[in-house]
């Protein structure tokens, strides 16, 4: 019987040590590349520098990720959250731009990582893959695309905290432009979620602006997507979750619950507006764990075999994920998996690691 909880992740991922500037410089001229190419990936195979700085690495990520047995692996994440869209947003402005600013050439928003992976799956024998049997992906990929959300690039552009709507409006056409652009559905890979990440909101004040006017815009971003693919908003905290509840265009809400088992909302509520949730049951926060063991007085060595002391055991997780069952129920619980990104978990194989003890204990636990 197939489960009723499955494992996906947030998306970032750490990079093969000395990787990183090549990465960050190449990055870029990829996405250029591949808006001069209509999106066809085989071009970077073609430029040394985009195969091996940018192509390998994003491949090598996402295998790591495939051979964890995540039912849905959202693309890894390497790039900074917001340069990924500000800087192609600056460089395809919409040809209405002088009256519509923040607003890009919607055939020009493209997130590079999935037509490299788009190629590369389907480019690859299946069993190359070496996806594990029970993953949800074993025989067409589940991909997880992540787009930062217009409220966080809002608030992160040069308009700050006071929202005027049009704007704010703009800012999700163009997380839209990107949402759209990012649905695949060939034999080998399909996009399942499109989730917008909110970590600002129930954190911050926002000015000038009414709620109504908040919900809309996460309605405009993910707006006009297939019906079978799965809209996640993905926050650090529920404070402002009557926002997102009140959005018919999303149908999954993430917060961050292992490292705050407190960070919840009402059962009721989330059934009241036919919505449902996503909990992190593993946390991801390395620098707040590193700092809670020195306070405890705990050494905490450097070593590869140090580390591995970081990641949540077995039974903190299934504790996490009992926890968020009893409250929630599993009917409203379609997906778990990690607290949030797994930037700070260097070297890959520790954040391997760390995927792959939450993806066991899933489903030993949740069949």
């Amino acid at each position: 019987m197939a489960r009723k909880i499955l494992v996906d992740d947030v998306g970032s991922f750490p990079l093969v040590e000395g990787k990183r500037d090549a990465f960050d410089q190449y990055y870029l001229k990829a996405y250029d590349s591949l808006v001069e190419s209509g999106g066809d990936a085989s071009v970077l195979l073609e430029h040394r520098g985009l195969k091996n700085a940018v192509y390998d690495p994003i491949v090598y990520s996402f295998q790591k990720k495939l051979q964890t047995g995540l039912d849905i692996v959202n693309y890894p994440q390497h790039f900074s959250m917001y340069g990924q869209f500000f800087r192609p947003l600056a460089a395809y402005p919409s040809p209405t731009s002088d009256v519509a600013p923040y607003l890009i050439d919607e055939g020009k928003a493209i997130v590079p990582e999935v037509p490299i992976l788009q190629h590369f799956v389907e480019s690859t024998p299946v069993e190359k893959l070496a996806i594990p049997e029970f993953s949800a992906s074993r025989n067409q990929i589940q991909l997880k695309i992540c787009i930062t959300g217009p409220i966080e690039l809002y608030v992160h552009s040069e308009m700050g905290f006071t929202v005027y709507k049009e704007i704010l409006d703009n800012f999700a056409r163009t997380v839209n432009a990107f949402a759209r652009n990012s649905i695949l559905n060939s034999p080998r890979i399909k996009t399942k979620i499109v989730a917008i990440d909110e970590p600002s909101l129930g954190f911050i004040d926002l000015f000038n602006v009414d709620e109504a006017d908040l919900v809309s815009s996460l309605d405009i971003a993910l707006a006009g997507l297939p019906d079978d693919v799965d809209t996640q908003i993905h926050l650090h905290s529920l404070a402002d979750a009557h926002l997102p509840l009140q959005a018919k265009n999303i149908d999954v809400l993430t917060c961050e619950f292992a490292s705050d088992p407190t960070n919840t909302i009402d059962r009721k509520l989330i059934e009241q507006h036919r919505k449902k949730m996503r909990v992190g049951i593993c946390r991801t926060n390395y620098n707040a764990i590193i700092g809670k063991m020195i306070e405890e007085g705990r050494a905490v060595g450097t070593g590869y075999e140090d580390q591995l002391l970081l990641v949540d055991s077995e039974e903190k997780i299934r504790a996490a994920l009992e926890k968020a069952i009893g409250h929630y129920g599993v009917d409203n619980l379609p997906y778990v998996g990690p607290d949030c990104g797994l930037s700070s978990w260097a070297p890959p194989e520790l954040a391997q690691l760390l995927l792959k003890r939450v993806v066991d204990v899933v489903r030993q636990n949740a069949s």
